[in-house]
């Protein structure tokens, strides 16, 4: 456990950041910003985020715990001075729990007691925290995972419906305006794969036209200011 405690930092930089490194070559073979490629991406790096937190969990239980249970516990100031020279210094521990019984072992009691607080309220937020970065990157995959489902779908031709099926309680159609609000969803691979052939007929024909096409729209709707409203405004009295 002294050689894991030692290393957790040397392992994260020799070891999972190697890792951490072939995820995004593989992810860049997928595509990297499609569905697939952040798929890829995010599944793989669940390996490191997974490994360092258990490394982490490991080391706090049976490194930290076990130095401050056994210098914390004592409470008068000699019977803490031999434990940490009988008992606690005899184990294999890292550098850095070394130099913080030394520490303790010089300090009066009272300030060996506020060391033992704030070295506990640190390990117990390494703890806390120790799983963050897996929730975190399982938020990342359920997203790219709902992409990755529809991209599927498209790839294997299945009958999602047709947007022109207003009969169909399972369709809602969106009519946009402007139409231009929604133009950068083209640029996605979805909407590449399903609509590419009408997109390239809608091309040739802008082409083919003399005239540049216009869409017009005008629609009269009473429009309310947010500050200020016709039933706060008290009538003027008949003049």
């Amino acid at each position: 456990m002294c050689v894991v405690a030692e290393n957790v930092d040397d392992i994260d930089r020799s070891f999972l950041d190697n890792v951490r490194v072939m995820c995004d070559g593989a992810s860049q073979i997928a595509g990297f910003d499609n569905a697939m490629g952040q798929t890829v991406r995010h599944s793989c790096h669940l390996f490191p985020d997974v490994f360092r937190a258990m490394l982490t969990l490991v080391t706090v239980l049976f490194a930290d715990y076990g130095v401050m249970n056994c210098v914390c516990k004592q409470g008068e100031e000699q019977k803490r001075v031999a434990a940490i020279d009988e008992q606690c210094m005899v184990e294999m521990l890292p550098s850095h729990w070394r130099v913080w019984m030394l520490e303790q072992r010089k300090a009066l009691a009272g300030d060996a007691v506020a060391m033992c607080g704030v070295s506990m309220d640190y390990a117990n937020e390494r703890l806390l925290l120790a799983f963050d970065p897996v929730s975190a990157r399982l938020v990342r995959l359920v997203d790219v995972l709902q992409g990755l489902l529809n991209y599927i779908i498209v790839l294997t031709r299945l009958d999602t419906g047709n947007c022109n099926d207003y009969a169909s309680s399972y369709m809602v159609s969106l009519m946009p305006e402007p139409a231009d609000y929604f133009m950068p969803c083209m640029n996605t691979a979805d909407c590449r794969l399903k609509c590419l052939d009408t997109y390239r007929t809608f091309e040739a024909a802008l082409q083919a036209s003399t005239a540049e096409p216009v869409f017009v729209s005008q629609i009269e709707t009473v429009v309310e200011s947010k500050y200020f409203s016709h039933r706060g405004v008290a009538p003027r009295p008949a003049l």
